[in-house]
């Protein structure tokens, strides 16, 4: 009798452990502001409003993949020289085949629901989109080329005038 209470409990904790895992992945399937901007206010809308947000989508996620790519390129030679660890590869690594993967096939989902026939060419009608994606910084340079530039014009004006 014992055995078979022990047993009922450890697979209630099972289930629900993986209930709770399941959320938790279904809950961080994309990271696309406009994809999400898509399921939560166009959704319901009428076809051209949804096809139009869902390009702005497919833009974005081209724009990170390229510059995720960049990034892999980068590291990928800072790994080769020894500064990188195994472990941020392969996090790099997942995070490509992972969030591009799922993200492209969930556009392109939508976008075959919305027209057949769509999902094999928005990518190609995303690229004549202005660009959407903004990098974030990584650190503030601490020198401005900019007003380096300006200081020296300023500087190369008020030498001349002097000489005159």
């Amino acid at each position: 009798m014992f055995i078979v209470i022990v047993s009922l409990l450890v697979a209630c904790f099972i289930v629900l452990y993986t209930i709770r895992i399941k959320k938790e992945k279904e809950s961080m399937e994309t990271t696309n502001p406009e994809f999400l901007k898509y399921i939560e206010e166009f959704y319901y809308e009428k076809p051209n409003k949804k096809k139009a947000q869902l390009l702005r989508a497919a833009k974005y996620l081209t724009e990170v993949s390229e510059a995720l790519r960049e990034e892999e390129s980068s590291a990928d030679r800072l790994y080769k020289k020894g500064l990188l660890s195994d472990e941020y590869m392969n996090k790099l690594h997942m995070k490509m085949e992972e969030e591009i993967f799922v993200e492209k096939h969930l556009i392109q989902r939508e976008a075959e629901e919305i027209k057949p026939g769509f999902s094999s060419t928005i990518f190609g009608e995303a690229a004549y989109l202005p660009s959407l994606y903004k990098p974030v910084e990584k650190y503030k340079p601490r020198f401005d080329h900019k007003k380096f530039v300006l200081e020296c014009e300023k500087l190369s004006k008020g030498t001349v005038h002097k000489g005159k």
